[in-house]
């Protein structure tokens, strides 16, 4: 019996530290600014751009972390709603667009939220400046309600780990 206990002890603590690993990249590839960390227990994802990214098991959650064209935070935002649109097909209703200033690790950072009219159930995406006003990372999620609802913890726990690359 206490060998039985001790053995699924050791799977448990190999199971979790297995869960708690994690991937780090340097992006974007040709000219790094940001170190992100993405969980493992998201799948890697192909990614059309110069982008890293994860999917959950389900296929109901997935995350990119991808650079986003802009002369300003506007047009990388408008980017941005553009790829939404362009390669996930959603519909987003202009006026729903809320934008939430903050810091991340000393970056500048935008979250949007908004509501969408057609396509996945759910998305939203930060951008951070990785040069004041002019470089840009976007980070995205989309998903189904439920599939974003329990993987919203990988979410914030990338933007947490978003840390600028020291020149």
């Amino acid at each position: 019996m206490r060998r039985e206990i001790i053995i699924s002890v050791v799977f448990l603590a190999l199971g979790a530290q297995a869960r708690a690993t994690a991937h780090t990249f340097s992006l974007p590839k040709d000219s790094p600014a940001i170190r992100v960390t993405i969980p493992d227990y998201l799948e890697p994802t192909d990614t059309l751009r110069d982008a890293e990214g994860g999917v959950s098991q389900e296929r109901t959650f997935t995350v990119l972390v991808e650079p986003m064209a802009g002369a300003d935070k506007q047009a990388a935002a408008e980017q941005c709603f553009k790829m939404l649109l362009d390669e996930r097909g959603n519909e987003i209703d202009p006026s729903s667009v809320k934008q939430t200033e903050r810091k991340i690790n000393g970056l500048d950072a935008t979250d949007f939220s908004f509501s969408i009219t057609e396509g996945v159930e759910t998305a939203g995406f930060t951008l951070i400046a990785t040069k004041p006003g002019a470089d840009f990372m976007a980070v995205v999620y989309y998903g189904s309600n439920e599939g974003v609802k329990a993987n919203f913890n990988a979410w914030t726990t990338i933007l947490d780990s978003i840390q600028p690359i020291k020149k």
